[in-house]
C-alpha cells in the first residue's frame, strides 16, 4: 500500500470512529472539503483492491457478479448472457468489445480489467 493509500485509510478509519471532517482535516493538514474528498478516494481504493483480489483468484466458473467489475460492466455482461467467466471468454474479443461499447456508461477504460483477465487466462 502506498503512502497516499495509507493516508486515505487513516481518514476512513477516523471517520468510522465518528470524527468530524473538521477534526480529520486538522489532523492531516487539509480542508474539510479535501478531507471528504480523500475519504471518497480511499473508498474507491478499497473497491479496486477488492476487485483486484477477486480477479486474481477467479476461475472460469466464477460468476460475473463476483469479479468485482464496475456495475455498468457487470450489467452489460449479464445483459449479453454472460453468467460466468467462461461464457465471457466464449465471445471473440473483438465482438465482445464492440457489443460492450454500445452500452452508454462503458468506455474502453471500463474494459481494462476484462482484458487483463483474458490475458491471464490466455498466457
Amino acid at each position: 500500500m502506498t503512502e497516499v493509500e495509507r493516508r486515505r485509510e487513516a481518514i476512513i478509519e477516523r471517520r468510522g470512529q465518528g470524527w468530524t471532517w473538521k477534526k480529520i482535516g486538522e489532523e492531516h493538514g487539509v480542508s474539510i472539503t479535501q478531507a471528504a474528498k480523500l475519504y471518497k478516494l480511499g473508498l474507491g481504493d478499497r473497491e479496486k483492491r477488492k476487485a483486484s483480489a477477486a480477479q486474481a483468484v477467479a476461475t472460469l466458473d466464477t460468476p460475473v457478479e463476483q469479479l468485482g467489475f464496475e456495475p455498468a460492466l457487470t450489467f452489460a455482461l449479464i445483459h449479453l448472457g454472460c453468467t460466468d467467466l467462461a461464457s465471457v471468454f466464449a465471445y471473440r474479443p473483438e465482438s465482445l468489445t464492440s457489443a460492450l461499447l454500445t452500452y452508454p456508461k462503458l468506455g474502453r477504460r471500463s474494459l481494462v480489467p476484462l482484458d487483463r483477465l483474458r490475458s491471464r487466462f490466455q498466457g
